[in-house]
């Protein structure tokens, strides 16, 4: 590395060290407390889990527009395993 560089690194690296610190703290203690005000409820912590993890639950429950079609799509998907 040059010493340009080099002199021009420090400073730089230092400002970053110190302000990524603060803030991996106020992170850190903030997911705690949203983790904390979830206790007792696995809905709530199941939402909270996805939310950072960006995914999305999709319904693996078949539509159907009856109580009817919904036993009869059961039905069929069961009838047709072929175990």
């Amino acid at each position: 590395m040059e010493a340009k560089n080099l002199i021009s690194y420090k400073p730089t690296r230092l400002y970053v060290t110190s302000t990524a610190t603060p803030l991996n703290t106020k992170k850190t203690l903030t997911l705690s407390e949203k983790v904390a005000n979830s206790k007792g409820d696995s809905k709530k912590l199941y939402a909270l889990v996805s939310e950072l993890t960006g995914t999305q639950s999709e319904n693996p429950m078949p539509s159907g527009t009856s109580d009817s079609t919904l036993s009869d799509n059961f039905d069929d998907y069961f009838l047709n395993l072929n175990l």
